[in-house]
């Protein structure tokens, strides 16, 4: 019975029909699933092995100078007149940051931002990620069109 389950992966039902027939007259169908447990066959989607799965790629390596930033509202406390926000550089290479808290979200802010991550970055940063926001798009470098 053994046998049959893992070479023709058939179902416990469907070997019941036949094991009668042919190996043991007297068989019941908890007997038959006590022993194909037993023989570690008695599971049909253990024995069906699943394709290997693909491991998981590794990160990208990138030279330096590939920086990701990213903008986050900071809690507004009582004391506050506005709401502040954090940005945040990433240098995906080295894993060098470099954060800042700004008072608001305008072009010229971003650009201080960027300015001043130019002077301090180690490495001449050549490719900047960012998530499509309007502070890093619109304007920012003193012309009026888009």
């Amino acid at each position: 019975m053994v046998h049959l389950r893992r070479t023709l992966r058939e179902l416990l039902d469907e070997l019941l029909m036949v094991t009668p027939e042919f190996l043991y007259a007297t068989v019941l169908h908890s007997c038959m699933d006590r022993c194909l447990g037993r023989h570690c066959a008695g599971n049909l989607m253990a024995l069906n092995a699943a394709a290997p799965q693909e491991w998981h790629k590794s990160f990208k390596s990138h030279i330096p100078g590939f920086l990701q930033l990213v903008s986050k509202y900071l809690l507004q406390m009582n004391i506050e007149a506005r709401r502040t926000y954090l940005v945040i550089s990433i240098d995906r290479a080295t894993r060098w940051v470099y954060i800042a808290i700004k008072q608001h979200k305008m072009a010229s802010s971003s650009r201080r931002f960027l300015i001043a991550l130019n002077k301090i970055c180690s490495v001449k940063f050549f490719k900047l990620l960012i998530d499509n926001r309007k502070d890093f798009m619109d304007r920012l470098f003193s012309t009026r069109e888009r």
